[in-house]
C-alpha cells in the first residue's frame, strides 16, 4: 500500500473539496486594489524590470574592459563583481519603486 486513502475514503480529497477551495480563492478580493491601480503597479514593475536588464546587459559587454583593467580580476572575482552589481541594481531599482509606488494613495 502507498498510504493514498481511497477515493471513497472519509477525508480523501474529491470534487467538493476542490470546488470549495478554488471558491476561497475567489471569495475574498483585495480591498481598495482598483484594476487602474493594479494596472499601474504591474507597469511600473515591468519598467523596473527592463531598466535592470539593460543594466545588467551593460555590465555584461564591460566584462572584458575589467578583465583587462590594471585589478587583473580572476573569473571568480569578475563573477562576484557583476553578481553584486546585479543584485544591488535589482535592490535599488525594484525596492525603490515599488515602495514610492505602494505609499502613494
Amino acid at each position: 500500500m502507498t498510504g493514498v486513502p481511497a477515493p471513497d475514503a472519509p477525508g480523501a480529497p474529491g470534487k467538493q473539496e476542490a470546488v470549495t477551495a478554488s471558491a476561497d480563492l475567489t471569495a475574498h478580493p483585495v480591498v481598495g486594489a482598483s484594476p487602474r491601480r493594479t494596472l499601474g503597479v504591474l507597469l511600473v514593475m515591468c519598467g523596473s524590470v527592463m531598466c535592470v536588464q539593460s543594466l545588467v546587459a551593460a555590465i555584461n559587454l564591460a566584462m572584458p574592459k575589467l578583465s583587462a583593467s590594471c585589478l587583473h580580476p580572476s573569473p571568480t572575482q569578475l563573477l562576484w563583481i557583476v553578481d553584486s552589481y546585479v543584485m544591488m541594481t535589482i535592490t535599488s531599482t525594484d525596492w525603490s519603486v515599488f515602495i514610492r509606488h505602494v505609499r502613494s494613495p
